[in-house]
Parts: structure tokens; sequence; C-alpha cells
């Protein structure tokens, strides 16, 4: 990821899909819902066995 570069959502699903590609066993994704957008809103699940933490991100475009 360049963080001088923008980041957007086609490229956020392309990168969920590629890493279950690369780490089948560690990583698991699924779709939770839609956006205000009708994009899919993912739930990404990483490693193995039971959950010891949550991360909610979010992410705000616009014009300030």
């Amino acid at each position: 990821m360049n963080p001088n570069k923008v980041y957007s959502y086609d490229q956020l699903v392309t990168d969920i899909k590629k890493l279950r590609r690369i780490f089948p066993d560690l990583i698991t994704y699924k779709v939770i819902g839609k956006s205000e957008y009708g994009r899919d809103n993912y739930a990404v699940s990483l490693g193995r066995g039971p959950a010891t933490g949550f991360i909610n991100g979010l992410i705000m475009l616009g014009n300030g």
C-alpha cells in the first residue's frame, strides 16, 4: 500500500480476496451488509481459534 496514493474501495476488495487466496487457512471474509452507496460491507477474520479482539474501521470520504 502506498500512503501517497488514494486507496479505493475496489482496491480494498481486491486486497481482501488476494489475501484470502494467499492465506486460505488464516483469512476468511463475508459480506455483512451494504453501504449507503450499495457497496458490500465486509467482515474479515484473521487467524484461527476463538476471537480475542475486534477492530472496526470506517473511511470517511468528502470535501471536508
